[in-house]
């Protein structure tokens, strides 16, 4: 709609009304906004907020003189919003601004400086592309996990440039700019979440934070429910930590979802098995894929050594590589395999054709 005021004309008194020619009709018919605020041009339904966050105020104008059903408005925001949020527009009175049909908004679904479309529903305002995006386990750019440098026993440093996390309902929540440390020996937000310190056990690290944005992380021996301290609400997953016999957290170095330990742990010494076996490797429950180091033996001949994920499909990694008796050295090669049942891989010797006599197998690491 043009700027400029139209007037109906009176001959009786004189008054002149606005001419509406066919070449008019036909420019307010393909009429698309230029962006030039002048008389002529059509006012753009577009203010910057100049409310707080959770609280956004625009002043539109023209001035808007009553909430219209179906009326889209966009507006610039000041803040990013920490959870439900409202806007008042032109001081007609503050509505709801809802999501997904009838969800308040939750941290995160607002950005300071986003351009922001929200469209009037005859009670609130319901904010246009703001899809339901349920987060996942691994859903974080740039995840790096380690041992503190200053108390690496008892203390581990995350960062991210982001990461999802979710409610019990699903309702995702965005947090930028991770930093923080988990310490196992306290209690409650960034420490353990129940119990004391054990041995000999996997803690689970969670990203926690609350509906106001206030973060936090903390150990639980839960992969899949941590207890939550008082007022948090979003969790998000990042892998865990072996807190070893000695009561010290092993050396580990995580990236995404990718973990070397500092060193190697024994699966199998001098293991003899022709047949796939089963053992034990030291990774958590929620590791996917094992990764580690394996050499095998044999009497001046070829080693062969396998390793899978389960004993039918032989998924995973062989060393084949020759090995004589008189110097010493054998068949070693860095390996992989998926893991089909938590914390388990499968692993035999080859005699026939190759004469290996034993293995010796090494976790080295894991993915989630």
């Amino acid at each position: 709609m043009s700027k400029t005021t139209y007037v109906d004309g009176n001959p009786a008194e004189g008054i002149p009304g606005t001419i509406v020619t066919a070449d008019f009709l036909n420019t307010v018919n393909n009429h698309h906004h230029t962006g030039r605020d002048i008389d002529g041009e059509g006012a753009l339904a577009f203010a910057a907020d100049t409310g707080e966050a959770n609280a956004y105020i625009a002043a539109l104008s023209p001035a808007l003189d009553a909430y219209i059903t179906g009326m889209p408005i966009t507006f610039k925001a000041g803040n990013a919003n920490t959870g439900a949020s409202t806007i008042d527009i032109n001081d007609l009175g503050a509505k709801t601004i809802k999501k997904n049909g009838n969800e308040d908004l939750t941290v995160g679904d607002i950005l300071a400086g986003q351009i922001v479309t929200v469209v009037y529903d005859g009670t609130n305002f319901q904010i246009m592309a703001a899809s339901r995006t349920l987060a996942l386990r691994d859903a974080a750019r740039g995840l790096v996990v380690k041992n503190n440098t200053s108390n690496p026993n008892h203390q581990v440093d995350i960062s991210a440039d982001e990461i999802i996390l979710q409610d019990a309902a699903g309702n995702p929540m965005r947090v930028l700019d991770l930093s923080m440390t988990a310490d196992i020996t306290e209690s409650g937000p960034g420490g353990l979440d129940t119990g004391s310190e054990a041995v000999s056990t996997w803690y689970h690290l969670w990203v926690i934070a609350k509906a106001d944005g206030t973060k936090s992380v903390i150990f639980s021996t839960s992969a899949t429910a941590p207890t939550l301290p008082s007022g948090y609400t979003h969790k998000a997953y990042t892998g865990a930590w072996y807190n070893d016999a000695d009561g010290h957290f092993r050396r580990a170095y995580q990236r995404g979802r990718y973990v070397t330990w500092a060193g190697f742990h024994a699966a199998v010494s001098l293991g003899t098995e022709s047949n796939y076996t089963q053992i034990a490797v030291l990774v958590p429950t929620t590791a996917r894929m094992w990764h580690g180091h394996m050499s095998g033996y044999a009497a001046n001949a070829m080693a062969a050594v396998s390793v899978a994920g389960d004993q039918t499909l032989g998924l995973g990694s062989n060393v084949l590589v020759g090995y004589n008796l008189n110097t010493g050295t054998a068949a070693q090669s860095n390996a992989y395999c998926p893991i089909l049942t938590p914390q388990t891989i499968y692993y035999k010797i080859h005699t026939s054709g190759y004469g290996t006599t034993a293995c010796n197998i090494y976790t080295g690491g894991w993915e989630y």
